[in-house]
């Protein structure tokens, strides 16, 4: 399997620096999200990870949601109710982290931030 590259937009950046305040493992949580997809691979797996559609002709690369992200602050395991979001160009085997966020503070992904990495 080719090597994956992480990266992160500057929002994402952002959100985790907030939500770190926190919850103080997320960044170690976030370590082990990118092990799990560098050893098991990009794509949707059951419910835990799942591609978000309606996105519209114009993004190119899919985006993915991480609804069981583990978060071990909040001590509920695959539940804690952190949403992870990250495209991924497959080209360029670059996973691209945009938002992250709780779900009791947010209802959903923000999309105008999705289409500003991913449209073409």
């Amino acid at each position: 399997m080719t090597e994956l590259t992480f990266s992160e937009a500057n929002e994402f950046n952002g959100d985790i620096t907030k939500l770190s305040k926190k919850y103080r493992s997320l960044p170690e949580d976030m370590e082990v999200l990118k092990k799990v997809l560098q050893s098991e691979g990009v794509g949707p797996r059951g419910d835990s990870i799942v591609r978000i559609g309606n996105l519209g002709s114009s993004v190119k690369h899919p985006v993915y949601k991480v609804r069981h992200f583990r978060c071990r602050s909040l001590g509920k395991g695959s539940r804690s109710g952190i949403r992870v979001i990250f495209g991924h160009k497959e080209q360029d085997n670059i996973v691209l982290f945009v938002e992250i966020y709780y779900k009791g503070n947010q209802k959903n992904n923000n999309p105008q931030r999705i289409m500003k990495y991913f449209t073409s």
